[in-house]
């Protein structure tokens, strides 16, 4: 099984950052917010919102935030809605470059 993460821009809507993994490891997870990291013009103050997943609550994850300075939200429960920019990516597919195709559900490529 294979897992993506997505980071999204809330203003802009845009994936930023992805990573496709084998696990649910939090080494994995934080490849896809380096990404968006890396890529990010400007030095804005960021917020980071997740759900309560143990690799977004863990110790190098949140030693990542502080390391840029990111501010964390999570969610107070387990409530889809939420998280619901985050269930939009999944909806709409991913990059191409994550999976392989050219879109996620997609028949034309």
């Amino acid at each position: 099984m294979s897992y993506v993460s997505l980071v999204t821009d809330a203003y802009s809507r845009k994936i930023v950052g992805h990573h496709v993994h084998e696990s649910l490891r939090s080494e994995d997870v934080e490849q896809a917010l380096r990404k968006a990291l890396r890529e990010r013009p400007g030095r804005q103050p960021l917020t980071h919102h997740s759900d309560r997943g143990v690799q977004y609550c863990c110790d190098s994850y949140q030693k990542l935030h502080r390391q840029h300075g990111i501010q964390c939200s999570m969610t107070d429960g387990y409530d889809c809605y939420q998280n619901a920019l985050a269930e939009r990516d999944l909806e709409n597919g991913v990059p191409a470059d994550a999976t392989g195709e050219s879109r996620a559900g997609s028949n034309d490529g």
